[in-house]
Parts: structure tokens; sequence; C-alpha cells
């Protein structure tokens, strides 16, 4: 499944962020050692950069609860994300 990076509806940014911008922003991710997390680590780290981590967690359900409410950027994978931005709660990034 692929990784995807959104937000909610009303956090300032624009809809297609470089990877530059994403380590700019509050980054919300599953608890260390999940795949989504070391995924969007390495990815960041192979471009010289770190995640600006505001918050982790090991609940699914929290972390698109934090990014609907503006909170920060939420990086899960696609499947898990998909309904919300159906429903225009959420963006991708």
């Amino acid at each position: 499944d692929n990784l995807l990076v959104a937000c909610g509806m009303e956090y300032n940014i624009n809809n297609h962020i470089t990877i530059q911008e994403l380590s700019n922003h509050p980054v919300l991710l599953r608890e260390g050692g999940s795949a989504s997390s070391e995924l969007l680590k390495s990815i960041l780290e192979l471009n010289h950069l770190r995640a600006n981590i505001f918050m982790e967690s090991a609940s699914n359900e929290v972390l698109i609860a934090s990014a609907i409410e503006n909170l920060g950027l939420i990086a899960l994978p696609e499947k898990l994300l998909k309904e919300f931005i159906d429903m225009k709660k959420l963006i991708c990034c």
C-alpha cells in the first residue's frame, strides 16, 4: 500500500508539498518501529532531513482525528486515509 501524506481541510498548506517542505511541518506518526513511521523517517534521512514529530501514537484513529483537527500532517497507508479523503475530511499533500 502507498504511504500518503495528508492534512485537515483547514490546514494552511499547498496541496502538493516537497519533501523539504514536509520536514518544516508538524508530523503525526505511528509509534516508532511501525512500518509507516520508519518509511517516512528513512525517506527524510535519505534527503538529509528530519521529521518534525508533533505526535506519535499507536492509534490510527487518534492520529487521523488529530489531522482532521489541523494539528499537523499525517503519514499513513492509503487504505487507512482514503475514506477520510473521499469524505473531504482530509486532503492529500
